[in-house]
């Protein structure tokens, strides 16, 4: 705190939003918070909205992705599923972020591409499109 740093605790493969949230409440340090990586949400076994509702008020950063949900592997942190751009996967993107707007995030979101989905092997290709997905969001 002392250096103006702020850390934030990104939900990997091996917490639920809900065991994060609360260990980086019982820590309680007000430059401490969660990198809400929104594929591993779900990857977990969360519910994408309900996860964004818990963490809301602690998210410091985003890795929004977007997805093709292989729903055979729900809950399985070691599956990996295929990457869309934003607003072309099954993630309700515009209800995420107005959870976290509503709870006053004011931090950054990083369009994070993971493995690419076959109808969009261009990566650069799909941030671009993800880009503009969310310019066409925040103006309304």
């Amino acid at each position: 705190a002392d250096l103006g740093l702020t850390l934030a605790i990104e939900n990997h493969a091996d917490l639920a939003m809900a065991d994060l949230a609360h260990l980086v409440r019982t820590v309680g340090a007000d430059n401490l918070g969660i990198c809400f990586d929104t594929g591993n949400a779900v990857r977990v076994g969360d519910d994408l909205l309900d996860a964004a509702r818990v963490a809301a008020p602690l998210v410091k950063m985003v890795h929004l992705k977007d997805m093709i949900v292989i729903d055979a592997s729900r809950g399985d942190p070691t599956a990996w599923w295929p990457s869309a751009p934003l607003g072309r996967g099954i993630f309700d993107i515009p209800a995420f972020l107005a959870i976290l707007e509503e709870a006053g995030f004011d931090g950054t979101l990083f369009v994070e591409m993971a493995n690419m989905h076959p109808d969009w092997e261009d990566e650069d290709q799909a941030v671009s499109e993800s880009v503009a997905y969310l310019r066409r969001l925040a103006n309304g």
